[in-house]
């Protein structure tokens, strides 16, 4: 290692050097080079450093910056920061409990496969909090939940079951089957 690098690390000094379209950071603590990244726009690195403000890891906890940093990450696509979004809307965490606002972040990720999601929408639709109660669309997003192997989805869709007709349950089996035809096949 050259003395000046070994002094900088030494230092806790971050250097960020830009290569191509990546950032590289280096000589510093994970907490500042997740930062570094996550300010660069770096949407994994957002949805690290949510984790972190949520759960009070490396710094203190802050819901509100968590939620801060995850909604960056959301609005570039990261699913796991829009299912985050969804249930800090959902619980009112962090921010003011909006059923509309957490249902539409849940729909964002459950579109992208998150399996929480789908459970989480096809409750909302079940209660029709957020949504019109609509069973047909529960039993949809709750079947491509239990297909993920939700044990939650399974005991769920016994119910919604006895609360649906035949013709109901039909209807949703093919949208479901439509929704993974359509979603598998774009993983191809």
């Amino acid at each position: 290692m050259h003395e000046r690098s070994r002094i900088n690390l030494e230092l806790g000094l971050c250097i960020s050097l830009v290569v191509g379209s990546a950032l590289l950071v280096l000589g510093c603590s994970e907490l500042e080079m997740t930062k570094r990244m996550a300010e660069s726009g770096d949407a994994e690195a957002q949805y690290e450093l949510g984790l972190m403000y949520a759960f009070g890891e490396d710094v203190a906890e802050d819901k509100t910056e968590a939620m801060k940093w995850w909604r960056k990450a959301a609005e570039q696509g990261d699913a796991f920061s829009q299912h985050n979004l969804g249930s800090m809307y959902d619980n009112g965490v962090g921010v003011a409990e909006d059923d509309v606002e957490a249902v539409k972040w849940y729909r964002k990720a459950a579109e992208q496969g998150v399996v929480w999601s789908q459970f989480n929408l096809g409750a909302a639709y079940r209660v029709g909090e957020g949504v019109a109660r609509d069973p047909v669309r529960a039993h949809m997003w709750t079947k491509l939940a239990s297909s993920q192997g939700s044990e939650g989805a399974r005991a769920t869709m016994k119910i919604l079951e006895k609360e649906m007709t035949q013709a109901q349950i039909a209807q949703a089996e093919r949208m479901a089957g439509k929704w993974l035809k359509e979603h598998l096949s774009k993983q191809d």
